[in-house]
């Protein structure tokens, strides 16, 4: 059992007497959970932060938790900021694929009345980070447009925001309440953060279509012709998709696949300390995680519903081979 106080005590020592980066990756989302909240207890929510991804292995590829996920969305960009953090993870949140960090970064936008932002360049830009565009926002990670005023629901906004235009000048932002539409509540400037986690830059979108391809023709030799068909309507579907910009949980599973260089959430900050407690335990269910995720992969493969040869986590020693690592 992990020594969820212990560890707490520890890291908000540390923390207190050098504030500095630092990661805590336990071995599941349940002992994460405890080492947030007694850290929180003992130096506060401000220094603290919290990245949790789904365990249940098909709820990775099928459903996506949308709380869980605007909590992510919030920490990577919080982590791409100067200051320190703790950040609390589990195995399964640093096993995760991840998108470029330098790209993230470059798919916020800072507004502020006054200046020029073409709207339809904007649309184009949320498009890209991940956003929905629906005729009127319910939901957080959407946007809506009408005429010259701009809806967005950010994941780090107390409130959806309300931008009007004059011409391509920003006027006025302002928060506005989803229940009556209403808008209240002027403000100088406004962060948009991503909206997605599953996001490919556009040298990863280029060189995808190839990569599919080719591993498709590999395919038809493994499963035969009738089979072949199946996956390749499947596949074909998914690349297009990904291609404009519709995003969805499925489209997850190609993102290593796409990537030349892979990224997990420990690459946000990358000069941290990272102590991995209980690595016992750690290294146990990374084992358990990466064989249960190339089983389901194999399963979907073979029977023609997903290419092979795509990975659901990346192995955990690769993960830290580039961090500065502490083992309790």
């Amino acid at each position: 059992m992990d020594d969820t106080i212990g560890i707490a005590l520890t890291v908000a020592a540390a923390y207190l007497e050098k504030p500095q980066s630092i990661h805590v990756i336990t071995s599941n989302l349940y002992n994460a959970q405890k080492v947030y909240d007694l850290l929180t207890g003992f130096i506060g929510e401000s220094h603290c932060l919290f990245y949790p991804v789904d365990e249940l292995l098909r709820a990775n590829t099928i459903a996506n938790n949308k709380e869980m996920l605007a909590q992510r969305l919030y920490v990577m960009s919080q982590l791409l900021t100067p200051k320190p953090f703790i950040l609390i993870t589990h195995t399964a949140g640093v096993l995760k694929y991840l998108p470029n960090p330098q790209y993230i970064e470059s798919l916020k936008l800072n507004l502020k009345p006054g200046e020029n932002y073409p709207i339809q360049h904007l649309k184009k830009l949320l498009i890209a980070a991940g956003y929905q565009r629906v005729n009127k926002i319910d939901a957080s990670l959407q946007f809506a447009i009408r005429g010259d005023i701009l809806d967005i629901a950010s994941v780090n906004l107390p409130h959806p925001v309300r931008i009007e235009f004059f011409g391509e000048e920003i006027e006025s932002i302002r928060y506005f309440d989803i229940a009556n539409q209403t808008s209240f509540e002027q403000i100088h400037q406004v962060e948009i953060l991503p909206a997605s986690d599953i996001l490919f830059t556009p040298e990863e979108r280029a060189g995808l279509e190839t990569k599919v391809l080719t591993q498709l023709a590999s395919d038809l030799k493994l499963i035969g012709p009738q089979l072949y068909a199946q996956l390749e309507t499947v596949t074909l579907s998914d690349l297009q998709s990904i291609q404009q910009h519709q995003i969805h949980s499925q489209h997850y599973r190609y993102l290593g696949f796409s990537q030349s260089q892979h990224y997990s959430i420990l690459d946000y900050q990358p000069k941290a300390i990272t102590l991995i407690a209980n690595q016992d335990q750690v290294e146990s269910t990374a084992k358990l995680l990466i064989e249960e995720g190339w089983s389901y992969f194999q399963e979907l493969s073979i029977s023609g519903r997903q290419l092979s040869h795509l990975q659901m986590y990346r192995p955990l020693e690769r993960v830290l081979s580039t961090t500065q690592n502490i083992y309790n």
